[in-house]
C-alpha cells in the first residue's frame, strides 16, 4: 500500500490490473489519471474502475435526494461517459457489470427504522445476517488497452 496520489514514483509496474474502486468520482482531474494508466499497465493488463452510476433507474427514482449525490462527488459518470473517459486514453471496454454491496440485518433495520420508527425496536434480532444488495446503482467498468 502506498499513500500518495498516482502516478507516483515507487508504483512502478508494470501491472496486470488496476482498480479504481470508487475513486474516479473523486478526482477533479479524472482525464489526467486515466491517460496514466496505460503506462502502468501490462499489454494484457485490465483497469477495473467502480462508480455511482448516474443514470440508474434509483438515481431516476431518488433525484436530488439520491445517496450518491454528495459534496466529496465532484465528477458522475454514467455507462456512455464513462466508456468515453476511459477510450480517451486508449481502453476499450470488456463488459459492465453492478456492484453488490454486503449489509449487517440490523443496520438494514436500522436504516429503514428512519421512516419506519417502529422497527427500532427489532434490529437486535437481524444482528448476525448479512444481507447482499444490488440495487444496481453502482457499476463496474472493465476495461483493457485497444490493440
Amino acid at each position: 500500500m502506498i499513500n500518495g496520489t498516482f502516478p507516483h514514483p515507487d508504483c512502478t509496474g508494470p501491472y496486470d490490473a488496476i482498480f479504481l474502486t470508487d475513486l474516479i468520482e473523486h478526482i477533479e482531474n479524472p482525464a489526467s489519471l486515466v491517460h496514466s494508466l496505460p503506462a502502468a499497465l501490462n499489454p494484457d493488463g485490465i483497469v477495473v474502475v467502480s462508480t455511482p452510476n448516474v443514470s440508474a433507474l434509483m438515481a431516476k427514482i431518488m433525484g436530488h435526494k439520491w445517496w450518491h449525490f454528495r459534496i466529496a462527488h465532484i465528477g458522475y459518470y454514467n455507462k456512455r461517459t464513462l466508456t468515453r473517459l476511459m477510450e480517451s486514453a486508449g481502453f476499450t471496454l470488456v463488459r459492465y457489470t453492478t456492484s453488490r454491496w454486503y449489509f449487517s440485518g440490523d443496520y438494514i433495520v436500522q436504516r429503514l427504522a428512519t421512516y419506519l420508527p417502529f422497527l427500532s425496536k427489532y434490529d437486535k434480532y437481524f444482528k448476525n445476517i448479512m444481507l447482499p444488495f444490488n440495487i444496481g446503482d453502482s457499476m463496474v467498468g472493465i476495461f483493457k488497452l485497444s490493440r
